[in-house]
């Protein structure tokens, strides 16, 4: 749950579970295109020292939770700290997922799981909180820019390099660069009722398990939510508070969440 801070040009970036964190880390790696010792990461805000230039990484719900889902209850690459390579199921002492025998359980269920911030809604995050809350209704000097996952190669690059007095085109094949373990989505597989259903939603995550196995791919988010279940995730009222209210904290957040980048888009 990482905040990476630039105390040089006075800026941190606050990115929740499932937004980037991944590809942000690697800012402190030596393939970086930036000083090695530009940032320092913090796991939480209270010891973080006070910002000005603050960075908030946002991604799409409907592609956090699947993506979470992916991770977490399919585990296709049998990830050292998942269920496949350490336990007998995703319901265990270290994860103790409930109801997610399908993506379309799993999302009905989201409530019963919310204790894992990587689904948790921004408002409610420690991380993404630690941005928004500190010196709240003191802050008038801060600024806050909203980013989205999606953009990060170019609006989080070009927010960067400002700062750093580089040219704006500077790291931009670094920052194009996939993470390795990336998850491959596709549009071309197979019907569903290959893997047990009628729906993508509702096959089981064992079958969508082999569905990785056997195309090396899995469902990307259109082919997951169908109308029922879009629904039920756009009835998640901390979702929704996200939406409403993130828009509230500066003109350029209005402009992003109105005009750039809706916290349901799929």
């Amino acid at each position: 749950m990482p905040i990476f801070h630039a105390s040089s040009i006075d800026l941190a970036i606050y990115a929740a579970p499932k937004c980037g964190i991944t590809k942000l880390k690697q800012l402190m790696e030596p393939e970086s295109p930036y000083p090695p010792d530009l940032f320092i990461e913090y796991e939480d805000g209270l010891s973080l020292p006070r910002v000005k230039y603050r960075v908030i990484v946002v991604r799409s719900h409907p592609k956090r939770v699947l993506s979470t889902y992916y991770d977490k209850i399919v585990d296709p690459y049998h990830d050292a700290g998942g269920w496949r390579h350490n336990h007998a199921s995703p319901n265990n002492d270290q994860t103790p997922y409930q109801g997610y025998t399908s993506f379309g359980h799993w999302v009905s269920t989201l409530a019963w799981n919310a204790w894992d911030g990587h689904i948790q809604p921004y408002l409610v995050h420690p991380i993404s909180r630690a941005a928004i809350l500190q010196d709240f209704y003191q802050g008038e000097d801060c600024i806050f820019k909203f980013v989205s996952t999606e953009s990060l190669a170019d609006n989080l690059r070009v927010a960067l390099n400002e700062k750093l007095g580089l040219m704006l085109a500077h790291g931009k094949d670094w920052w194009r660069k996939r993470t390795v373990h990336s998850i491959n989505y596709s549009t071309a597989l197979p019907h569903p009722s290959n893997y047990g259903a009628d729906m993508w939603s509702q096959v089981p995550y064992e079958n969508l398990y082999n569905c990785f196995k056997d195309n090396n791919a899995l469902p990307a988010p259109v082919l997951m939510y169908d109308d029922q279940t879009m629904i039920t995730l756009q009835s998640q009222l901390g979702y929704v508070c996200d939406q409403q209210y993130l828009r509230l904290f500066s003109e350029g957040a209005k402009d992003f969440f109105d005009n750039q980048y809706h916290l349901f888009s799929i």
